[in-house]
């Protein structure tokens, strides 16, 4: 189970790196206004996967409280990381209203590795 957990962050991780790669090239962030979210909620899958992944290996199983502790932890981070490197400017909203819609879209990842987990 760790094994397939790890693989499958892999998996989100490098498509993640790809689309967003492709989206500062081609401004995507800057022209369409909804493109942030679907980036932060697989940003929320993979914070949640990692979560997961690390619940398995210290505890033998999955928590929900350590997947949802990864996603806030990560985003978070995300969040402090954008800030320092002066990534506030949003054409669409404020800043303090675009972290907080970040952070929703990142539990919204968790939510659903949560949910996909709890099947398995």
């Amino acid at each position: 189970m760790a094994l397939k957990i790890f693989l499958s962050g892999v998996a989100v991780f490098c498509a993640l790196a790809i689309v967003y790669v492709y989206s500062l090239y081609a401004g995507f962030f800057f022209s369409i206004w909804w493109w942030d979210i679907p980036m932060h909620i697989g940003g929320g899958v993979l914070a949640g996967l990692i979560g997961a992944w690390f619940s398995i290996i210290f505890s033998g199983r999955v928590s929900l409280l350590s997947i949802f502790a990864g996603v806030i932890v990560l985003g978070v981070a995300v969040e402090a990381l954008e800030y320092a490197l002066g990534f506030t400017y949003s054409p669409f909203m404020s800043y303090p209203v675009d972290t907080a819609k970040d952070l929703v879209d990142d539990l919204v990842g968790g939510v659903i590795v949560g949910y996909l987990l709890a099947r398995v």
